[in-house]
């Protein structure tokens, strides 16, 4: 039996309303999400994935921030090329406080007006020991008219015992800061050494490689005093221009202590000594070798004990007895119990005791033995002595 034309029709109908129906639910689903997106990036300034629109090159987002800047947490750690060659992850760091420093030669800059002390840890260690922060305190409370630039390789620093809070806090003439080695080095003699990565190759001293680059750069760039932090300061240096540290026994100069001004010619010898001799796994040409074959030159001499009697405009040289006190074979007695109690009244000639850290790095000092390292310590460093006390009994 065949239907009317007029029940096709509404049979179709109701079949098309039923469809309609069913694709009612998915449709709206979708054109909702649709319009939330797009309601959410218009509100946040994004693009939705679905809307991909090509911009011109200069109305594109910029590209993510290099280096230290812009981080998004004190935490976050952005290494340098030449970081890579030094630094090593702990472990423990995700649960330390680290903080991160003003960078040398990118925030700010020395005077060459102020009489600046320099000392690095390039190492890039985040903790430098409590050895290295009494070092940097002792410089900074016996030379109140200085400023003390403590420079640390490490991306971030740990502070997690406040121990550079509270030396910031007592010394506003310390100065601790990160470092921008690239900008830094540029333009200097021994700006092809250090960029071209060498430093950090086929040797055990990468880190005492930058230290003897370093510490003419800065001398060179804005003058100053140069020390290692094995080195306490027991007296004020602000009076010592243009000298070095010098061992008259062995007729060796010292470069881990001196004082150049800015644009010396000295330092420049040293550094295009540097950029002719320099040798990547020895570490004595690179250091003291440099400095006594620049001294030789300049002076006019090979025997260098003449220079304690006679003037050499290019520099002067200090002895033992003031720079460095006990020559390194003899290291050991700054860390006998009981020796010290009155060293520092009967040496009144010395500004400076060399620890020789290479050496003595495993001697432990015990917070209260009398010996010359912790009587001395007690005195110019006050703030780490208290913080070493408390923390292990150890330096």
């Amino acid at each position: 039996m065949q239907s009317a034309p007029g029940q096709n029709l509404a049979r179709r109908c109701q079949w098309c309303l039923k469809a309609a129906w069913k694709l009612l639910i998915p449709i709206s689903v979708v054109g909702l999400t649709v319009l939330t997106i797009n309601g959410y990036c218009l509100y946040n300034e994004c693009t939705p994935r679905t809307l991909k629109i090509a911009l011109p090159v200069d109305l594109a987002y910029p590209p993510p921030p290099k280096g230290n800047e812009g981080a998004a947490s004190d935490t976050v750690e952005e290494r340098e090329w030449w970081q890579e060659a030094l630094c090593q992850t702990r472990a423990d760091d995700d649960e330390a406080l680290m903080i991160r420093l003003p960078v040398l030669a990118r925030d700010v800059e020395p005077d060459r007006k102020d009489y600046n002390i320099y000392l690095g840890e390039t190492n890039c260690d985040s903790r430098p020991l409590f050895r290295v922060w009494c070092s940097v305190e002792s410089y900074a409370q016996q030379n109140p008219g200085a400023k003390v630039w403590f420079l640390v390789t490490a991306p971030t620093l740990d502070d997690s015992d406040r121990l550079v809070a509270r030396l910031r806090a007592h010394y506003g003439n310390l100065r601790v800061v990160g470092v921008d080695l690239d900008r830094l080095f540029a333009g200097t003699p021994v700006e092809e050494i250090f960029t071209s990565g060498n430093w950090t190759r086929n040797t055990p001293w990468p880190a005492n490689n930058l230290s003897n680059l370093l510490r003419n750069v800065l001398l060179w760039q804005w003058g100053g005093f140069n020390s290692d932090t094995d080195c306490l300061c027991v007296r004020s240096i602000e009076n010592l221009r243009n000298v070095i540290a010098y061992d008259e026994k062995k007729q060796v100069v010292n470069n881990a202590i001196m004082h150049f001004d800015a644009q010396h010619d000295y330092v420049g010898a040293m550094m295009e000594y540097h950029r002719l001799n320099f040798k990547t796994n020895v570490w004595h040409t690179n250091g003291p070798g440099t400095a006594t074959a620049t001294a030789r030159r300049l002076c006019e001499t090979e025997n260098l004990n003449e220079l304690l009697h006679r003037k050499c405009a290019a520099l002067t040289l200090l002895p033992l007895k003031k720079l460095q006190f006990y020559r390194f074979d003899s290291w050991k007695r700054y860390f006998e119990p009981k020796a010290g109690s009155d060293f520092l009244k009967e040496h009144s000639e010395a500004y400076i005791l060399h620890l020789y850290n290479k050496l003595s790095k495993k001697e432990p000092v015990r917070v209260g033995s009398r010996s010359i390292y912790d009587s001395t310590a007690r005195e110019v460093c006050p703030v780490t002595y208290a913080a070493a006390g408390s923390r292990s009994d150890f330096f």
